[in-house]
């Protein structure tokens, strides 16, 4: 099987949404300036394979707990506001350097929890 190259075009077909992360295997290369995008937007990078959801005995998924579920909305919440203070910065105030970028993005996560 050949590698896969991630870029700004196949990336988003990659990123799991419910844990807000990107599962990456042996197969996948990426490139220093999406490692920077996706810190930007709140994805984590986790290496290896994407865990499977194990069925439980009735044949739905298995269940999370409030504490765990809890946390992943969270984390959800905060992938979210960061992709969209992105989108802001770049399309509204044509922000384009990445660190200006993460610097704002931090900042307003910070002034959230406050």
């Amino acid at each position: 099987m050949a590698k896969v190259l991630l870029t700004q075009k196949n990336i988003e077909e990659h990123i799991c949404r419910e844990t807000s992360s990107l599962y990456v295997d042996r197969e996948m290369i990426i490139p220093p300036g999406i490692k920077d995008y996706l810190q930007n937007i709140g994805i984590t990078l986790r290496y290896g394979q994407k865990p499977v959801e194990q069925a439980d005995a009735v044949g739905g998924t298995a269940a999370v707990s409030p504490e765990t579920g809890a946390e992943m909305a969270a984390e959800r919440d905060i992938a979210a506001l960061t992709r969209r203070v992105v989108a802001i910065l770049r399309d509204e105030y044509q922000v384009k350097d990445e660190q200006t970028l993460q610097t704002l993005c931090l900042q307003v996560v910070k002034q959230m929890d406050k």
